[in-house]
């Protein structure tokens, strides 16, 4: 099961199948995010094609940065963070950042509004502090 390669070459695998007797493969490693953590199954050309659009894709570290920064709610971040696992040591301190600002928009939210209202009487001026 050891990668032989020669001296001198340098790799990093992007994925590592490992087939079992009955030909059923599983991924040990997996930079994409296709196929890590799924059901065995069977190698066939719907596999190929899954890793040909993922070389295809064509997204960069600033695509996907300005994506972080285009999220309005934490749901949204969450779903680019597991699209693009392969960019987490690069972005997670976009990813971070992100999350606390959401956070901080979603706390501002919360506060109450307070509405100051002018109320004159016959002995002067009162004002009425609501809120809501």
């Amino acid at each position: 099961l050891k990668a032989v390669m020669r001296d001198g070459i340098d790799y990093e695998f992007t994925i590592v199948f490992d087939i079992d007797i009955k030909h059923y493969a599983s991924a040990s490693k997996d930079r994409t995010g296709l196929f890590m953590g799924k059901p065995e199954f069977t190698i066939n050309s719907f596999t190929g094609e899954k890793i040909l659009n993922w070389c295809n894709d064509g997204m960069d570290v600033e695509t996907v940065r300005s994506m972080i920064q285009e999220t309005a709610t934490v749901d949204e971040l969450v779903k680019i963070y597991h699209m693009y696992p392969e960019w987490y040591p690069l972005l997670t301190a976009d990813f971070i950042q992100r999350k606390e600002s959401l956070y901080q928009m979603e706390e501002r939210k919360k506060m109450p509004i307070i509405n100051f209202n002018s109320n004159l009487s016959q002995n002067g001026s009162n004002t009425a502090i609501t809120t809501s």
